[in-house]
This record gives C-alpha cells, structure tokens and sequence, in this order.
C-alpha cells in the first residue's frame, strides 16, 4: 500500500471527523473529499496497477469512508456491537463502491463527465437509504450543517439533499482548480476564471442562507407548551419500576411548571413501557391516572409515548407485521405508540411508522423471517418488528386549533418523511425520544442537532421530549432556544411559534435526490454503452 496515497485518504476521514455534529466545523467538508479524489487521480495515471486500479480505489476509499463512519458513529456500539459493526460496513463499503463507479466512469467518459457524474452516484445512494429497509442515513451528507444552520437556511427549499449537493460541488471545484493548477501554472486566465467560480459557488449560498435567515419572522402567534425529561435508565430502572410509579415521577416533573395555560405537555418514546392494549386504553392503569392530572389542567393536551398492542379478532384481518400468540390463540400487532391524552376527549393514537433496522423492524422480512424469526436487538424500547401506518397522524388541541406532529425517535431524522406531518396540518413538530441507550457520547447530540435542520425544512418549531439528553426547543430558523442536558431530570416550559405557511420542500419533496439517480442512471448506462464500443474497437 501506497503511504501517500493512504496519508490522502485518512486527510479526507480526518477532515469530514472534524466537520460532523457536534463539532463546529461544518466548512470543512467543503474540502474534505479533495485528497481522496486526488488519490483516485493518482491510481488512474498509475501503469503498475493495470487492471487493479479498480481495487485500489475500493482499499482507499473504504478505510476514508469505515474510519470516517466508525468515528462519528461507534456509539451505537453501546446499544449493541452488531448494530454498530452493520451499519459501518455497509454504509463504508457502498460509499466506497461510489468511488469506483466514479473511477470506471472517468474511464469511460473522461474526467469532465465523470465529475459531474459522481454527485449524481452519492444523491442516488442517500435517496435510496432513505427509502429502503436497510435505512441508515445518519451520516449523509447535508446533515453535516446541523449545528450551523445559520448556513443552510435554503434547506426550506431543497432539504439536505440540497447540503450534499453544495459540497460536492465545492469539492469537485476546488478539486478542479488544484488539478489544473498543478499541472501548468502558466494558465492563469483559466485558473482565475474556476477560482471566481469557486467563491461564487460557497458565498452565494452563504449569502443566501443569511438573507433568509435574517429576513424570516416568527409568527404571531404561539403556542404554550411543556416537555417532560424523566431521565431514566432504559436497560434496568425503565422496566424494574412499576409504571404506575415512573407516571407518577414524570406527573410530578410537570407539575413543577405547569399552570392553566399550558397547552401541551410532550412526554418521552415509550414513557408507558408496559404494554396497552388498544380497544381498551381508557381502561388502562396508567391513563386513568394521567387523565386524573390532566382534570387539574383542562385545557391542557399531553402527548406520551406509549409500547401497545393490538390483538385482531379476526385472523383474516391480520396485517403481514401480525405475531400468533399460541397461549392466546389470536393474532396481534405490537406497536411504538404516541398517545394523545386530554381530560375528557377521545385518546388519539398515532404508530411509529419509520421503524429502526433491526430494533424495531426485520429489514427483507419475507426473505429473513422462515430463517431467523423475529430477531432484534434490545435498545430499551419496544421490539421485534412492529406495527405502522399509512399516513402520518396529526393531533388536534383539546380546544385550540393548534395541531401537533408527534414525530417519534428515529423519525426525525428522516427530512422528506417528516415533512408530511406539516402537510397534514402540523403547526409546530413535538419530538419524543428515548436516547438513553446511547449513553453520553455524540449520538444523542447529533440527534437533537438533526432536528435543526427539520425545522428549518418545514419552517416549523420544534419541541423535543427525550427520556435523557437533550430535551428542549427549537425554533424555525433552528436556534435552539432552551434546554435540558444529558443525565437531568426536569420540565422545561416554553411558549414556541406555530406556522402554517408551506415551504417549498414540503411541497416538492426531495426533487435533487429523484433528478440525480435520473441522471445517474443516464451516466451509467452512458458509460456502460461508451465501455462496450471501446471493448469492440
């Protein structure tokens, strides 16, 4: 193995480390692939490696790539080793695989094209993971920018999709510019002429995000609502407490800031851990005590979620997620619930629907599950694959019309997904989470950071409810306004903007990500075509 070429590569793991969440550094993934691609460059003028050059490329690529992964993510190792070991190889090896397409493209079709090719290869990569049962898109791109969204206010037109794309193109260009600088110095007028292309291409959007940001104006009107951090651990304390008594603590938090103004109360994923029965929630232990609370504050909504079930009465009704209970002898449905919970209307219930690999859902079920049952891994929430549902739900104040979207977990990390909330209604997002199983490293930081840039996609505020670190508010500009950190117990209290205008990316979508892998389809078989003709020839 070549020593500079592997010094390049770690300089391009080092540098994107550097610029992910929670690090301040965000900028420097404008520069971060500039030293792997030179390395491609490198191999490609490289005669000793005929016929290997391909190899190699995956070699550096992939150490870039899993160190780059493993650094930014090794805390799902806490939940669990094989989560951790899954989600970095896959997500390193089909990155790396990215390169290569990239490297055999610039065989095919030149280097001009096969530039402009490679973002279009990553867009279609982070539009498909987010779609398809192996979902992990944690580490794309345009989530780098989470703790800067000062920059990325256009994320309300093109979400981080829009992100990714800026920093490829960046990278390619200044790439570009070093490349032709390199090789003759005495083309100046060129290098002028891609260098005014390079500073128009970072400030104009810089720019961009700080007109928006400064001319952007919070609603009139608010809403007054309360979150609820109970801190309890999700491996023991959680299922060792009787629920009756963890109602009891969380009651208790709130009532330390509530008054007869409060409109909602957000409660964590899975707060009610025991298992309810839908068809009989009224009857339930743990709601009759809530809706006893909830009488001192009638005007008050509470948001909570819930681990419930479902049994079906009738086999034929049964959904394909169903498990046969043979104590039982009946069919049923287990589900990550939020509640909606007032003193006297109906209990509203909306099922987690974007369910995490492996946790909470099988991915490829018809094809695993003759073979290993219903695996999971225990991350102190609900598990085995659940239940979902067809449309994102949106709850209604008791008396108000001020509608919430009860965005559980992992759903938040999902951008076009969430923006169907706001579609539906939502005023203003309530995220509840149990991040406690990710002990206290990055990985709760970066999930509270990711939902900066959720506001900032559906100019909606954001008010976030986690069992443990961070629970707080966020506005639509994504400014976090306060909040409570890791290990604390408490309620934090805090009147937020309700919008109901739409922004474009609610209404289009991710329309990046369908017109790269348009296009990234039309590339390869451009090159594939291309490769043939010269293969005859």
């Amino acid at each position: 193995m070549n020593l500079r070429r592997l010094l390049l590569a770690l300089a391009s793991a080092a540098l994107l480390i550097l610029a992910w969440p929670p690090r301040m550094l965000a900028p420097l993934s404008l520069i971060a692939f500039i030293p792997l691609l030179w390395v491609i460059r490198d191999i490609h003028d490289d005669q000793a490696l005929s016929g290997r050059q391909g190899r190699w490329v995956f070699r550096y690529s992939w150490i870039a790539f899993f160190i780059w992964n493993i650094a930014c993510s090794w805390w799902i190792y806490n939940a669990h080793w094989s989560g951790m070991v899954a989600s970095t190889l896959f997500n390193s090896s089909v990155m790396a695989l990215i390169m290569v397409l990239y490297y055999r493209s610039r065989k095919a079709l030149g280097p001009k094209k096969a530039l402009i090719a490679l973002p279009m290869y990553w867009l279609s990569f982070e539009h498909i993971i987010l779609r398809w049962d192996m979902s992990w898109p944690w580490m794309n791109l345009g989530n780098v920018f989470a703790n800067l969204p000062s920059l990325v206010q256009w994320y309300e037109f093109v979400g981080t999709s829009g992100g990714t794309l800026w920093i490829w193109l960046v990278n390619l260009l200044l790439y570009a510019w070093v490349a032709r600088f390199k090789s003759n110095f005495q083309v100046g007028r060129q290098v002028l002429r891609l260098f005014v292309r390079i500073v128009i291409i970072v400030l104009i959007p810089m720019a961009l995000s700080l007109q928006l940001r400064s001319h952007f104006n919070n609603s009139d009107e608010v809403t007054d609502v309360v979150v609820v951090q109970p801190n309890v651990d999700p491996y023991g304390e959680k299922f060792k407490i009787d629920e009756s008594t963890q109602v009891r603590r969380i009651l208790a938090l709130a009532d330390s800031v509530m008054d007869q103004n409060v409109d909602f109360v957000l409660v964590p994923e899975t707060a009610l851990p025991g298992g309810l029965q839908e068809g009989r929630l009224e009857r339930e232990p743990s709601i009759v005590l809530i809706r006893r609370w909830l009488a001192k504050y009638p005007n008050t909504t509470m948001i909570i979620g819930a681990s419930t079930y479902r049994i079906y009465d009738n086999p034929r009704q049964a959904s394909a997620t169903a498990r046969y209970s043979e104590r039982g002898q009946y069919y049923y449905d287990m589900y990550n619930t939020a509640l909606q919970i007032s003193a006297s209307d109906s209990i509203g219930v909306y099922h987690k629907s974007q369910l995490v690999v492996g946790v909470e859902k099988m991915p490829f079920r018809q094809v695993l599950k003759p073979l290993l049952g219903e695996v999971a891994i225990d991350l102190g929430g609900t598990t085995g694959t659940l239940g979902t549902q067809e449309q994102r739900a949106v709850f209604s104040h008791t008396s108000k019309e001020i509608n919430i979207a009860p965005v559980i977990c992992w759903e938040s990390v999902f951008g076009e997904y969430v923006t169907e909330y706001a579609v539906n209604g939502a005023d203003f997002l309530g995220i509840i989470t149990n991040d406690g199983w990710w002990g206290d490293t990055d990985g709760y930081k970066q999930h509270f950071a990711y939902a900066r840039l959720r506001a900032i996609e559906n100019r909606r505020a954001v008010a976030r409810s986690a069992n443990t670190g961070i629970s707080g508010f966020i506005d639509a500009k994504g400014t976090p306004l306060q909040s409570l950190e890791w290990d604390a117990a408490g309620a934090l209290r805090q009147k937020i903007s309700i919008n109901r205008e739409a922004t474009l990316y609610q209404q289009v979508g991710d329309i990046i990500g369908r017109i790269a892998l348009f296009l990234a389809v039309i590339f390869l078989m451009y090159a594939f075509v291309r490769r043939r003709i010269g293969s005859k020839e």
